[in-house]
């Protein structure tokens, strides 16, 4: 019959000591009863049985409406209304015991002593199960308690005779006003919690307010429509973090009319912790591209991750107290559009080239930049390639490889080029679509891992 507080979860379907009367219960307070009152039907009188039941429905009804607006109550967070309710609540519990107990006389005055006792069990059992279910000891001892005071005190005025047991019954009944009255006196508690729901989903809104904002920065970090129209005759970007900012990003920076650099990165974490490494990958960029410019770094993809790694390790060196990750695995391509040239360097990723309808993966160095296990004077691998305007190339992060999908089989590079090899002569948007959708439903049973990002495009060359 009863069913309260079983977590902190203010929902309707679980909210303080007002979810007695969900609809299960109809069937506990008249489901029950009819079937119980048929087995005595030839015994107890039918008015008797119709009148009782109709004050039943009249209490369960009343109840609802006490739930209800009990529930708006909380809703508002009006303490003076979520006292006064819980309190009309418990008083529509005592009613209905008041009832069982009346039923109980009914059967004891019509029936032999056998059924009494059989009702006596099945009352009680119905009590203790509703009040078990409970998730607070002391409201589920208190719920029980007003459910057989007023059994009780039928009861008491039935067989009363003297003074003495009409003292009792007036005992019993003070006795359930005590209830009431301590039952409830830290009713504050539910306000508590209903407080502490409010503030946090408070909390949570200007967070997601301030995430969602970092998120248009990051976005505004990329590069703009226009270089890329500038350098790529085609391309397509699958850009996903896994929560709403990430440590995936990419940039296309230009070191004057004919040469140009494309970098894909994916920084340390995800998340907020991500963005931030972003921000700070992204500075060390701005420095090399002006290192680059004022010549004091050749512009060559191996020299500009070994830089990276160089400046990266000093900050980690600088704050040498600070046990925390802070690196990236990437990969940088240098194109002269002039002589159709490129070079390629990578840190833990690979770059892809379909040539011919032939696919060729240059490997990148199994070495990250900037963590602790790599060398300050670690050497990069650099790949030199004739470009021509037939060739496509992209770039993926390993949220591609590692990403999870039934029965814990990965995603895998060796899918990813399957993919390269049946769909590359297709339009690149088209690629993109493709690729959404299958890596979409191979990931539904597991959901997003890590930050994932494709990079596909062909390059604007003179010849």
């Amino acid at each position: 019959m009863i069913q309260t507080l079983r977590s902190f979860d203010y929902g309707h379907e679980q909210i303080g000591l007002l979810l007695n009367s969900k609809p299960g219960t109809f069937g506990a307070n008249f489901v029950g009863p009819i079937v119980f009152f048929l087995m005595y039907s030839t015994l107890i009188p039918f008015v008797y049985i119709f009148a009782w039941l109709l004050l039943q429905l009249t209490v369960f009804l009343i109840r609802i409406k006490v739930r209800d607006r009990g529930l708006k109550a909380i809703e508002v967070s009006n303490e003076n209304n979520v006292r006064k309710y819980l309190i009309y609540y418990l008083g529509t519990i005592f009613a209905n015991s008041l009832l069982w107990g009346s039923a109980a006389i009914l059967v004891l005055h019509f029936c032999s002593e056998t059924f009494f006792f059989l009702y006596i069990i099945i009352l009680v059992g119905l009590g203790a199960a509703g009040s078990s279910s409970i998730g607070i000891v002391f409201h589920a001892i208190a719920i029980f308690l007003t459910n057989t005071l007023g059994f009780a005190l039928i009861l008491i005025l039935y067989y009363a005779s003297t003074l003495v047991d009409y003292l009792l019954a007036c005992l019993v009944f003070f006795y359930f006003i005590y209830m009431l009255k301590v039952s409830f006196t830290n009713y504050s508690f539910i306000m508590t919690n209903i407080q502490q729901r409010d503030e946090i989903a408070k909390s949570h809104s200007l967070i997601k307010e301030s995430i969602e904002y970092a998120a248009l920065i990051q976005k505004a970090m990329l590069p703009k429509e226009q270089t890329l129209e500038r350098y790529f005759e085609d391309s397509f970007l699958c850009l996903k973090q896994k929560d709403i900012v990430g440590g995936d990003f990419y940039s296309v920076i230009p070191l004057n009319d004919n040469e140009f650099l494309v970098m894909v990165l994916d920084g340390v974490g995800h998340g907020v912790s991500g963005a931030f490494m972003t921000m700070l990958i992204k500075a060390t960029e701005q420095q090399i591209v002006t290192e680059i410019h004022h010549q004091a770094l050749e512009a060559k993809p191996n020299l500009i991750l070994a830089r990276f790694n160089a400046l990266m390790k000093t900050m980690i060196e600088d704050h040498g107290d600070v046990k925390a990750s802070i690196g990236f695995d990437g990969g940088i391509l240098y194109v002269n559009q002039t002589t159709a040239k490129a070079s390629y360097a990578g840190a833990k990723m690979p770059l892809f080239v379909m040539n011919n309808h032939i696919l060729e993966s240059y490997k990148g160095d199994r070495k990250s930049i900037g963590f602790t296990r790599t060398p300050m004077e670690q050497e990069f691998t650099q790949y030199e390639i004739d470009v021509s305007s037939e060739m496509k190339f992209y770039f993926a992060t390993d949220g591609v490889f590692d990403q999870e999908g039934e029965h814990d089989s990965r995603f895998g590079q060796k899918r990813f080029e399957r993919f390269l090899e049946t769909h590359h002569e297709k339009a690149f948007q088209e690629q993109y679509e493709i690729f959404k959708a299958e890596r979409e439903i191979f990931s539904q049973t597991k959901g997003q891992l890590d930050d994932a990002t494709v990079l596909g495009f062909s390059l604007k060359v003179s010849h």
